[in-house]
């Protein structure tokens, strides 16, 4: 009796009208585009583009067709050294990342660590993204390694490639998510993962990052976000997630179902550009935070605090809109879901605020049919990066991974004569079938506490923050991960480094 993915938050009426409205946008208001060579493309394309306006309309039935063309591929990321990869749908588990820089927004993603003894948060470094790697490496429910930490000991510029050389010195894990902001840190992102691909021809059969290009709301995309998506295409990387985040209230309208109508309107004309510049790329979906072997779109309507406008990660009604999002790739496009809205946290701090967030979201997603959920470890709206949090994140994935596997039913649960032993015996206790299933049955935890209170004081009474951190330090002094790259490669590797930081620094 496997637990179900039962928890559904729209019907199909009401999916229809998403996706009807969805349609409807794109064809009777469209999207701004001021790129001259997007505009020819489309209008050659059938779009209807005016020219004066630089709005892009697109009809339904070519929308149509263009949602067709781009869903139907497998979600996969493979690890460097074999032929393994990890899928979707599979059992549940947890991404770490990603990382975005300061061009991005005000301030960074990640750009700090907690220090537990003292209580406060300070700025990572190359040390503090080693050890990430290593944790991430140990724990068996991190799956795919993000770059989860924005080393302040680098230029802003090349911090996420010198992370990315670090971390692949520690895990021989999938690493994931480079947050590609121009073009030229995409040609040297391209130029660091095919050394570590062993060559281009590698990267575009397996891509090992995911470059995320957005639209920006309501209905636009700006010029800096089309020369990336034909420089992928040019290259024949299938590395390209696009992706849009409507506000309701500010940049979308204040309705879920609208908005998310208008997050799919705003993704299509990304995914038909990019066919129409190398018709051999097609998207699949995914939800945010996901990655995968080709390129994917991802919807991912975001909400705000009404008091500051600032958008909030763990509010219940933001699962919700993740879990409608999932349902929508899931059922109506008939496509698995990488993950939804989960481990979010707005707590500044691991603790009680930050479990519940992250347990309410991840089950939530989980029961949803939700397979990969994450970022694990992170804090403060993804602000902060805390290893003891990675830690506990791993023991609440076992936690849910315990409810989603359900309750086992095989033939011998039904055996009267168990039953008539167990009677004369008064006892279980020697029974093969507890002997079997005793460490299965139960799950035991290593963080949880469940001694008796006299027992609990006498170990000191430790609480789970206390033993998460001397987990991880246990995990940093004898854990030894296996390097996915060798010496030559990061020696390559660092030459290049060195090159961009010396053009960054004299362009200063």
């Amino acid at each position: 009796m496997k637990t179900r993915c039962a928890l559904r938050v729209l019907n199909k009426e009401e999916m229809d009208r998403i996706h009807a409205l969805s349609l409807q946008i794109l064809e009777e208001v469209g999207v701004k585009i001021t790129h001259e060579r997007a505009l020819r493309l489309f209008k050659d394309g059938g779009c209807n583009v005016d020219e004066d306006v630089k709005r892009v309309r697109i009809p339904e039935d070519l929308t149509t067709e263009i949602i067709k063309r781009n869903t139907g591929r497998e979600l996969k990321l493979y690890f460097r050294d074999s032929n393994k990869c990890v899928r979707v749908n599979e059992e549940p588990f947890f991404s770490l990342g990603p990382l975005q820089l300061e061009e991005m927004m005000t301030g960074t993603v990640n750009a700090y660590t907690y220090n537990v003894k003292r209580l406060h948060r300070r700025p990572a470094t190359r040390e503090d993204v080693k050890n990430a790697a290593v944790l991430a490496d140990a724990l068996g429910n991190i799956k795919t390694v993000g770059i989860p930490l924005t080393p302040y000991d680098a230029l802003p510029e090349t911090r996420s490639l010198h992370a990315l050389s670090i971390i692949a010195q520690y895990t021989s894990k999938p690493i994931s998510w480079l947050h590609i902001i121009n073009l030229e840190m995409a040609k040297l992102a391209v130029r660091v993962e095919a050394i570590l691909a062993g060559g281009i021809e590698g990267l575009r059969k397996k891509p090992t990052h995911t470059a995320l290009l957005e639209a920006i709301s309501p209905l636009r995309y700006d010029d800096r976000v089309i020369d990336l998506l034909f420089y992928y295409a040019e290259q024949g990387i299938p590395a390209v997630s696009m992706s849009s985040m409507p506000l309701p209230g500010l940049t979308a309208p204040m309705s879920i179902p609208a908005s998310i109508a208008q997050g799919v309107a705003e993704i299509i004309p990304g995914l038909y550009l990019l066919n129409l510049a190398n018709p051999a790329i097609r998207l699949t979906p995914a939800m945010c935070l996901g990655v995968c072997y080709g390129p994917t779109w991802a919807t991912d309507v975001m909400l705000c605090d009404p008091h500051n406008l600032r958008h909030i990660y763990a509010a219940p009604e933001e699962t919700l809109v993740g879990l409608a999002e999932s349902q929508l790739i899931r059922e109506f496009y008939g496509f698995p879901v990488w993950g939804a809205r989960a481990l979010r946290t707005d707590a500044k701090r691991p603790g009680i605020q930050a479990t519940l967030e992250k347990t309410l979201t991840g089950t939530l997603a989980m029961l949803a049919g939700a397979t990969g959920l994450g970022p694990a470890g992170q804090l403060d709206s993804d602000q902060i990066f805390c290893f003891e949090q990675l830690v506990m994140d791993n023991e609440t994935m076992n936690l849910m991974k315990s409810v989603q596997r359900g309750i086992p039913v095989n033939p011998e649960d039904f055996e009267v004569e168990r039953i008539k032993r167990g009677v004369e015996k008064g006892s279980y206790l020697t029974d093969p079938l507890t002997l079997k299933r005793v460490r299965e049955m139960v799950y035991t935890s290593e963080l949880l506490d469940r001694e008796r209170y006299e027992e609990w004081i006498k170990g000191g009474k430790k609480d789970m923050l206390t033993k998460a951190h001397e987990e991880v330090q246990k995990i940093l002094k004898c854990h030894e991960p296996r390097p996915q790259i060798d010496r030559q490669m990061v020696k390559e590797i660092g030459v290049i480094l060195k090159e961009a930081d010396k053009k960054f620094t004299s362009a200063r």
